[in-house]
């Protein structure tokens, strides 16, 4: 698993599993292991980076396919093994109000990401502290445009695809975002995250 992260995930995502905000890679370090497999057998079986639009989806379809399921699966652990990395707010959300986007959030998402964004396998939902605010912001707008979340193979897909559309405006969406990133522990509190993150995969 290293060895196939090493080679073909480096680049974008990088060594720590960080994110390059630059080729729009999201952090995916400490994501569960379930998760990151599910998702790359989406993007190898056309269920995830199947529209012309979707450059960096395209991108990462064309790498799953190269990817037997063993590999996926060995990926998969590395990348759930990786230390938790705050993400840093960049100038992707545009005057949001917190307060509003608690309310969304608790409104439309906590049910199945938990009140604190960690997630929750049984719903199949992934954590979301841990991802950049453009990366967020970016995932709203493919599911309410329907580049993510129409296959009907992929309920949990379908599940996202239906709830951006309470996600009503531009604010909104910025509003909801801001409160996602206000959940993340602050960088010299990174290890609790990490447990956080290792309860949400102990109840498989």
């Amino acid at each position: 698993g290293a060895i196939f992260y090493q080679s073909m995930c480096t680049q974008c995502h990088g060594s720590r599993g960080e994110g390059n905000e630059m080729i729009k890679a999201p952090s995916i370090a400490g994501r569960p292991a379930w998760y990151v497999e599910r998702q790359l057998a989406n993007f190898r079986h056309g269920r995830r980076g199947m529209k012309s639009q979707d450059v960096q989806g395209a991108l990462m379809a064309s790498i799953a396919k190269v990817l037997v399921p063993e590999q996926m699966k060995a990926v998969a652990e590395v990348v759930s093994k990786m230390p938790f990395v705050a993400p840093t707010q960049s100038v992707a959300l545009k005057d949001p109000n917190v307060e509003e986007g608690r309310f969304i959030f608790m409104d439309r998402c906590a049910q199945c990401h938990r009140f604190n964004a960690t997630g929750e396998m049984t719903f199949g939902s992934p954590p979301l502290i841990g991802l950049q605010d453009w990366y967020l912001l970016a995932q709203i707008g493919k599911f309410k445009n329907g580049w993510r979340g129409v296959d009907p193979t992929d309920p949990n897909g379908t599940k996202m695809q239906q709830s951006s559309g309470f996600i009503e405006s531009e604010q909104a969406k910025h509003d909801v975002v801001a409160f996602i990133l206000s959940l993340n522990p602050k960088k010299e509190d990174e290890t609790s995250a990490d447990s956080l993150f290792s309860n949400t995969q102990a109840t498989q």
